[in-house]
């Protein structure tokens, strides 16, 4: 009877860990993702942050500044810069805000302490999910050495009492 319990708790086990596999590695295929992107616009500010000094110390500079900027989908223009005092930043969801340079690198800090949080926090999840099923062996592990234990406990006491009940016998028939 108990090996068909055992055998019944090492299949429901395995199912168990069979689904927790599957959605783990979908989970850590998700976090990877959004990870990806949370790097990919921490990047971006920090361009965003790189822009607004090279602006700023022409600005210092008092000369104008020739720029080549993305029209989108593979097209160039080109520009200059004459106006230094303020500079448009892209906020998100189509908005743009105007500031001066000083406002736009405290903006594009703030961004990146955000981000670096974010990113920090979605990395310990995908180390955590990495983890998770290493922690299942270790307790399935420990779960298998406490049945032993006690199985050994229960077969030692038996094997301790049929000792004494033999040794008593023997002292019992020897006199």
């Amino acid at each position: 009877m108990e090996s068909m319990d055992t055998e019944d708790i090492s299949k429901k086990i395995k199912v168990y860990e069979n689904f927790l596999q599957d959605r783990l590695k979908k989970d850590l295929k998700e976090i990877e993702k959004i990870l990806d992107d949370k790097s990919t616009k921490y990047n971006e500010w920090e361009d965003v942050k790189q822009v607004v000094k090279t602006v700023c110390e022409f600005k210092e500079k008092d000369r104008d500044m020739k720029v080549m900027f993305d029209l989108g989908q593979g097209t160039m223009a080109s520009g200059e810069i004459s106006d230094y005092e303020r500079t448009y930043i892209n906020i998100g969801l189509g908005y743009m805000l105007e500031m001066d340079c000083k406002e736009a690198d405290g903006y594009a800090d703030i961004r990146l302490r955000l981000l670096k949080k974010e990113i920090d926090h979605f990395r310990k999840m995908a180390v955590d999910i990495k983890v998770f099923p290493n922690k299942i062996q270790k307790r399935k592990l420990d779960l298998w050495l406490n049945r032993d234990k006690q199985r050994f406990a229960k077969n030692t006491n038996n094997s301790c009492a049929r000792t004494a009940r033999l040794s008593f016998r023997q002292l019992r028939f020897s006199k």
